[in-house]
């Protein structure tokens, strides 16, 4: 999913746990007669435990691989990532090492000659780059790595698709009771099945458990997650799909994972800003230059070499862009003579270089001139350091903020499980609770947000508004009633699969008397 289509749905549902008594299956009598959990049950609470409490964590550092389609291979080194989706740690790939570091639109690297030799640069031909950015900061693209590592590791995105409950479910509605009494009649009604929780168990013989530090493994489909005496989560194996991103990345991953608790994250975010010092002037080898324009115009006494160049480089405030030039000049076939020149034009700016070459030339015969000229840049970008320091006070205000994450019910139909978890990059089955209300998730910015599955358009009429007489109308407006209300002073955004849903919503609300809730419509691709 985009990054500006990362948003997220809730709904006060009721909580799988053990409490819930009534669910056949999943209570087993002891010799004593009291109702004890059976074992799939109790793995699933455990793991579901474990993956909440990172889920809810404001950061979590990450050792060791991940793998995906275009022979995608890193290994990663006490990579961490935040709540708000900023990260720093070192990487290999390709045999190469980078330091890494992402902070809000911020992206720098610190890789050495291996780790650039396999980044593609596009350049036209002639056109080289000077200077080598191994071992020094340079900005670079945020896919630089082949994946986006802040979305696919952030820890409430992370930890809700290790479950792969969605995977588990299936991909066809399913039926039970009603979870969620308060949008039981609208396309995101939830329900318990009353079943054990489908391919949830836990491994006798952990054998691969101490190479994660833990003494537990639980798997749930086709991942494998480890647990230590705590019953904390630490480290897992397999797939990350069924809730990263619409899969549409098809990562296999073996790490480590530590949370890391408020103090914690804020030491990460110090280290960074007591830092910017070194990014003052940083190296731009993916900067982008379109062929330059010009060519060669010959006198019988002068030939001179204009060419104009223009450069694009993105996440710099400025910086130069040196151009050398080295030509060589022919007369029907022959060496004329060379010329070298220089010029200088601003990051995301251009010039001209001009390079002159004296001859004498025959007037009585024709004369056919060419010439080859090769260019090497260097390049010096400035970031603006007090924008990165804006970044990395905004990083930690939004990655410090509470969101305890909970198992939830999971939606009944195939179609709002998809939306949600193409829309939040998570599992219906999880959600954050503020208060007593639950949300589906918490955007990076502090936006609690409710996401409206496909089939409310089915409920407005002609003139633009729900039908008064569908029992979905009054839940919609107080759902929005009541996450305002949870809310406080935190952006509330409700995200609707259908254009005339979400303007009806927007009109139900507003003649509600429900201020301050934002409705937005991303039809379902």
């Amino acid at each position: 999913m985009r990054k500006s289509w990362i948003f997220l749905f809730g709904v006060i549902v009721a909580i799988i746990g053990l409490g819930i008594a009534a669910m056949a299956g999943i209570l087993t009598p002891t010799t004593a007669g009291i109702a004890q959990p059976n074992a799939v049950t109790r793995a699933a609470n455990d793991l579901s435990a474990a993956l909440t409490g990172v889920a809810s964590a404001p950061a979590a550092t990450y050792t060791g691989t991940l793998n995906g389609d275009d022979a995608l291979s890193l290994q990663l080194d006490n990579v961490t990532v935040t709540a708000a989706g900023d990260l720093r740690g070192k990487v290999s790939s390709g045999g190469g090492n980078a330091e890494v570091l992402m902070v809000g639109d911020v992206v720098l690297v610190k890789g050495d000659a291996e780790f650039w030799r396999d980044r593609h640069r596009t350049l036209p031909p002639g056109v080289t780059l000077a200077d080598d950015p191994n071992g020094k900061w340079a900005v670079a693209d945020p896919n630089i790595l082949g994946v986006d590592l802040r979305a696919a590791l952030r820890p409430n995105r992370l930890a809700t698709s290790l479950s792969q409950s969605d995977k588990r479910i299936g991909g066809s509605d399913i039926t039970g009771a009603d979870a969620s009494p308060t949008i039981a009649q609208t396309p995101d009604r939830r329900v318990n099945t009353g079943i054990d929780p489908v391919d949830v168990r836990e491994l006798d013989d952990p054998v691969t458990a101490e190479e994660f530090n833990g003494t537990r493994q639980i798997r749930a489909g086709d991942v494998t997650s480890t647990l230590n005496d705590d019953g904390a989560l630490v480290g897992f194996a397999g797939p990350m799909g069924s809730g990263f991103f619409g899969d549409q990345a098809n990562l296999r991953a073996n790490l480590k994972i530590a949370s890391k608790s408020v103090q914690e994250t804020t030491s990460f975010y110090e280290s960074i800003s007591s830092s910017t010092g070194e990014f003052t002037e940083v190296q731009v080898p993916s900067i982008a230059i379109p062929d330059p324009t010009g060519g060669l115009d010959c006198t019988l006494a002068n030939c001179t070499l204009t060419y104009n160049f223009r450069n694009s480089a993105s996440g710099l405030t400025g910086g130069e862009v040196t151009i050398k030039q080295d030509a060589e000049l022919k007369m029907n076939g022959s060496a004329a003579g060379k010329c070298t020149s220089q010029a200088t034009m601003p990051i995301n700016g251009g010039t001209r270089i001009v390079c002159s070459i004296r001859i004498n030339a025959p007037s009585n015969i024709d004369i056919n001139f060419n010439s080859t000229s090769k260019f090497a840049l260097t390049t010096r970008g400035r970031l603006d350091v007090a924008h990165v320091q804006q970044m990395v006070t905004t990083g930690r205000e939004r990655s410090v903020l509470v969101s305890e994450w909970v198992p939830v019910a999971p939606k009944q139909l195939a179609s709002a499980r998809n939306y949600n978890r193409a829309i939040a990059g998570t599992s219906s089955s999880y959600a954050v609770k503020v208060g007593d209300m639950l949300f589906d998730a918490r955007e990076v910015d502090g936006t609690l947000l409710l996401v409206m599955s496909p089939g409310y358009d089915a409920h407005v009429l002609p003139n633009g508004v729900f039908d008064p007489a569908w029992p979905g109308t009054n839940e919609i407006l107080e759902l929005g009633r009541n996450a305002r209300k949870a809310a406080g002073d935190k952006p509330v955004r409700m995200v609707f699969a259908e254009q005339r849903a979400g303007d009806a919503a927007r009109k139900l609300l507003g003649d509600g008397g429900v201020a301050n809730v934002e409705v937005v419509v991303i039809p379902m691709s």
